[in-house]
């Protein structure tokens, strides 16, 4: 029995999949029918029964499912400190909307990096759909995610900004001279979203289905500047975190429009609850806190009682 098995074993027992978790290990579903073989006969006991296509854990599988758990970030805690690399090395995995690598993301790793300059990143488009896989595999550590709620039992979020979002158009729009707009003034607009922004989106497009509203097209963009870009060439019309557009806004190179109704987002941060936290991610979970805490007194409260985007339920992640 050695580690590398049972992480093997913590992914295919949390997926239920051999398939699934040859994919988040990188490696073909051989090499993991073949680590979890070599477990079982090593322990001399079967970990799966197999029903058919599918697999569930025999009553030995699932008393070493909670030991793996333990013994996994027991592993992690004795690496950082023999070799004392908790505050000098490591590698912190995040996953964040555009707009929030664009804007937040910098100034955190200024306040955090030079207390721990050996810690590196590998920070990475906000997928959505795949969050809470990542997180409950190990893929990822942390994940930002803007949206208006979330539910799920294993993992830990908390609302670290409420952030403003504007419609906004080139200055030569037709909607950019009109008032108190609303969702059905998008009739026969061409919208244009970015890929990887996030929930937010996803509620927009549930309000537009919802108001039965007809576009013209949605353009869908991989990239926040490729958006702005469009839009200050008179393309289309967006809804964009504020601070993503501010610089446009205030420069008169884009015009947020005058929507009847306050439009927010909540930024959540997200990790699981098993996550050990160790010195140096705990430092940056710390790091965050307090930055977003100096951005929530700094900014004056949003008019929250209203949103053209608010959801009756929160976002499930299964």
């Amino acid at each position: 029995m050695d580690f590398r098995e049972l992480r093997t074993f913590d992914v295919v027992a949390t997926f239920m999949n051999f398939n699934r978790a040859a994919e988040v290990l990188h490696c073909t579903q051989s090499t993991v029918s073949a680590q979890i073989k070599s477990l079982e006969e090593d322990l001399g006991g079967l970990l799966f029964e197999r029903l058919g296509r599918r697999i569930v854990l025999t009553a030995a599988g699932q008393d070493l499912h909670r030991h793996t758990r333990r013994m996994l970030g027991y592993e992690q805690e004795i690496r950082a400190s023999v070799k004392k690399l908790g505050d000098t090395l490591g590698l912190i995995s995040v996953r964040a909307p555009q707009s929030v690598s664009d804007f937040h993301l910098p100034r955190i790793l200024q306040r955090f990096c030079p207390a721990y300059p050996r810690v590196g990143f590998d920070i990475s488009d906000c997928g959505y759909y795949q969050l809470p896989d990542e997180l409950r595999s190990g893929a990822i550590d942390a994940a930002f995610l803007l949206t208006m709620g979330i539910e799920s039992a294993d993992l830990i979020s908390s609302v670290v900004l409420t952030e403003p979002l504007a419609y906004v158009a080139s200055p030569s729009s037709e909607l950019a001279h009109r008032s108190n707009l609303g969702l059905e003034d998008l009739a026969g607009q061409t919208l244009l979203v970015a890929k990887h922004d996030c929930a937010y989106r996803m509620e927009l497009d549930r309000a537009i289905k919802g108001a039965r509203v007809e576009l013209s097209a949605v353009i869908e963009l991989n990239s926040l500047a490729a958006v702005i870009h469009c839009l200050r060439g008179g393309l289309g019309l967006a809804l964009l975190p504020k601070r993503a557009v501010a610089h446009e806004i205030e420069a008169g190179l884009l015009k947020q429009l005058d929507w009847h109704e306050p439009a927010t987002s909540k930024l959540f941060l997200i990790r699981h609850r098993d996550k050990p936290l160790t010195m140096a991610f705990g430092a940056f979970i710390s790091t965050v806190e307090k930055y977003f805490a100096e951005e929530r007194a700094s900014l004056d409260a949003p008019d929250t009682r209203a949103c053209a985007l608010s959801m009756a339920d929160p976002v499930q992640m299964s």
